[in-house]
């Protein structure tokens, strides 16, 4: 794990997890689906990952590149206490939400609610809000993403006599909303940040801690141990039969199922709905706000479409399955995009691998983590991306 955590070994990160969430799954897909989809998808595979590593190797990382971006970090500034700022920010957007929100997912497992509500008030939480409140979710992603994991690990960087109590704080509201996996954008870059200041100790203490923290966290959105919720805690239920790839009715059999299974399986229905449903048409950026505004077509919520194609729409009709960003650029352009989607990916990655800020490569590896699991233009726009490289670029942090 050190190794693969390495900031030296950062531009090689992704393709270990890469590896891990679609590797074998794609031996198995040989056999579980129609063979033109599973060749398909590990043919766009191996077409992103080999072109994301010649324009990584053969095109940013030639001298001519690398000493432009050297010269341009020696102009970054010192960022200073920051923290305080962003923190303030962050935490006065939270209340918000806790004043405006009827309920407030974690305080409604100690009422009794069932999964269903559960579920359904963490949409509400933030997603499902109207108006100029529709900002809302994409301000929190940019907090969550980039800016609060950035202030965190700078001051575990400068060794902050708060930065656990701040860290406390984080955790909790994210603890608000029963969401398991977000308690990685706190710890994990601090985690990565131990990893290379050789603090083994607190490195193995984090590690413990997390794991206990998600399963925690897990259990109340599971309904905790309300005995209204006894029947409906047992996991694969949850999952159709089609996609469980390891049958049985225990949480262990969901838990697998969804880390092991369920990204190749979308990843598959992706392609399946861009044939079936879309008529073998792409969607050449209507699935890209940006790209839909200034060209003037409707734009597509692919992730929503596709949910509702996998297991129909949800009650909040906020419902998506999100994939892997090579199958993105597929469906949105066709061969030329699952190129571009990895020259842009290399583009990025060698600025940050030239970066002097430490705090900021540590938060990177969140980025790269979720592009397995996430579109590249969602990553960059509302995912903290459009952040995180012009930090890198122009703003250093010292230790003490």
């Amino acid at each position: 794990m050190k190794y693969l955590l390495n900031l030296k070994k950062m531009p090689y990160f992704h393709l270990w997890v890469l590896a891990f969430f679609y590797l074998p799954q794609s031996i198995i897909g040989f056999y579980k689906y129609e063979l033109p989809y599973a060749f398909l998808f590990i043919s766009i595979a191996l077409t992103s990952i080999f072109s994301y590593l010649f324009f990584l190797k053969f095109i940013f990382s030639n001298q001519k590149f690398t000493s432009m971006i050297k010269n341009i970090n020696k102009l970054a500034f010192d960022v200073g206490s920051h923290s305080y700022f962003i923190f303030t920010l962050y935490f006065a957007l939270i209340l918000y939400a806790i004043l405006t929100s009827e309920q407030i997912p974690l305080f409604m497992v100690f009422k009794g609610a069932s999964i269903d509500e559960l579920a359904q008030n963490r949409e509400m939480f933030l997603r499902t809000r109207e108006g100029w409140e529709s900002v809302i979710p994409y301000i929190n992603a940019f907090f969550i993403m980039a800016l609060i994991p950035y202030s965190l690990t700078s001051l575990f960087y400068t060794k902050h006599k708060l930065r656990f109590h701040f860290l406390g704080l984080f955790l909790f509201c994210l603890a608000l909303t029963l969401e398991k996996s977000v308690a990685v954008l706190a710890i994990v870059p601090i985690i990565i940040l131990m990893v290379n200041t050789q603090k083994n100790n607190k490195f193995f203490r984090l590690i413990i801690f997390l794991i206990m923290f998600i399963a925690a966290v897990s259990f109340l959105s599971r309904g905790g141990a309300s005995s209204q919720n006894e029947e409906l805690v047992g996991g694969a239920n949850a999952i159709p039969e089609n996609y469980q790839l390891f049958t049985g009715q225990s949480q262990l059999h969901y838990i697998a199922n969804r880390i092991f299974w369920i990204p190749y399986a979308t990843a598959i229905d992706w392609l399946k709905f861009q044939d079936s449903v879309l008529g073998g048409k792409y969607v050449l950026g209507s699935s890209v706000g940006i790209i839909a505004s200034v060209t003037g077509v409707p734009k597509i919520n692919l992730e929503r479409d596709v949910f509702e194609f996998q297991w129909g729409q949800n009650a909040t009709g906020t419902g998506s399955s999100n994939t892997v960003y090579f199958i993105d650029a597929y469906v949105n352009f066709s061969w030329f995009g699952v190129i571009l989607y990895a020259a842009v990916l290399a583009l990025i990655v060698r600025i940050l691998a030239i970066s002097n800020n430490i705090p900021i490569k540590c938060v990177f590896y969140i980025s790269l983590f979720y592009l397995c699991i996430n579109s590249l233009p969602p990553m960059i726009f509302s995912g903290g991306l459009i952040l995180i490289v012009p930090i890198a670029m122009f703003m250093r942090q010292k230790s003490d």
